[in-house]
């Protein structure tokens, strides 16, 4: 099979005719909050997030990064 160029810039061909640089560019893969607020009871471990308690989070590690 023959090999396929990007037609944008010459590379090497990641998908629909575009290099995987080019393909990607201006797409926004995850958008994600700047925050996310989660409560969790140090009683019980049930965990609020947006104001819903979460059963299936109770046990579950949380890690906090700044």
């Amino acid at each position: 099979m023959p090999n396929r160029f990007c037609y944008k810039c010459g590379g090497e061909e990641w998908k629909d005719g575009l290099c995987k640089e080019h393909f990607l560019d201006g797409k926004v893969l995850l958008d994600l909050p700047k925050r996310i607020d989660i409560e969790k009871c140090s009683k019980c471990g049930l965990v609020r997030l947006k104001n819903k308690q979460h059963e299936k989070y109770k046990g579950v590690r949380i890690d906090l990064q700044t």
